[in-house]
């Protein structure tokens, strides 16, 4: 179920052409919606929804439906938008349904994508404590390790750029096996994203961008750091986040 009106596919014989998703009985506005019932119908086990699909269409278990077997729902890419992550959601979790559906997340280990992975674990949580009046509500337990945009985490992130720019003793000592100064070749790359800023109170200085303890804008911006340099900055960070929340135990 997508917007488009074609796809590519390859012949058995090796041959690349372009195939209409039109049917003879079918016409192709309403082919989404004769596909969405094709799959509550039980005649297809699969479905496969686009943006443009996200929204208007419901494939819950449904007791009017005749499959009625559990949704496994798989997220291939999270939205930019935890509103369009939670729309998207609620195309298999809807009113009326048997049960409810288990949703799976594939999330690479690239430390950028934990801006995406953290906004929509902390909406998630959000509304599951709305409606439930249960943080884990909407079983949400696994997911809810991404969520770093809290207070425990802001703090963290504060600790480790003062600590990258010595204005405070670290934390947790850097990573051991590093090869190189860690927290100088940090601060270069974090100098290159703008993290770290020259200083308009001291002219050829080097400070804190001032939006430095900004979770969102923090993972966003070391998306264009080197990846080894990433994945280790954002560590160095998880690990100052465990020492922040052992603390305050």
């Amino acid at each position: 179920m997508t917007g488009r009106k074609g796809r590519v596919v390859q012949t058995e014989d090796g041959q690349i052409l372009y195939e209409s998703r039109s049917e003879a009985d079918v016409p192709l506005e309403t082919l989404n919606l004769t596909e969405k019932q094709r799959f509550m119908d039980g005649e297809k086990d699969v479905a496969i929804i686009s943006e443009a699909a996200s929204s208007g269409i419901s494939l819950q278990s449904d007791r009017r439906a005749r499959n009625q077997r559990r949704r496994v729902h798989i997220t291939l890419e999270l939205p930019w938008s935890a509103d369009r992550a939670i729309q998207q959601f609620g195309r298999t979790h809807r009113s009326n349904q048997v049960n409810a559906p288990e949703y799976v997340f594939l999330i690479s280990d690239l430390a950028g994508e934990r801006r995406f992975a953290s906004t929509v674990a902390k909406r998630l949580e959000s509304l599951g404590a709305l409606t439930h009046g249960d943080r884990r509500a909407t079983e949400s337990r696994d997911l809810s390790q991404f969520n770093i945009d809290n207070k425990y985490g802001r703090t963290a992130l504060e600790a480790v750029m003062k600590a990258i720019m010595k204005y405070e003793t670290p934390l947790v000592p850097p990573p051991g096996d590093y090869a190189g100064d860690f927290f100088q070749d940090v601060a270069s790359a974090l100098v290159g994203v703008g993290l770290i800023v020259n200083s308009e109170a001291a002219p050829g200085m080097l400070a804190l961008d001032k939006d430095y303890n900004n979770m969102s804008k923090f993972l966003n911006r070391i998306l264009g750091m080197p990846v080894d340099l990433q994945n280790r900055l954002f560590k160095y960070f998880t690990d100052t986040l465990a020492a922040v929340m052992e603390q305050a135990r």
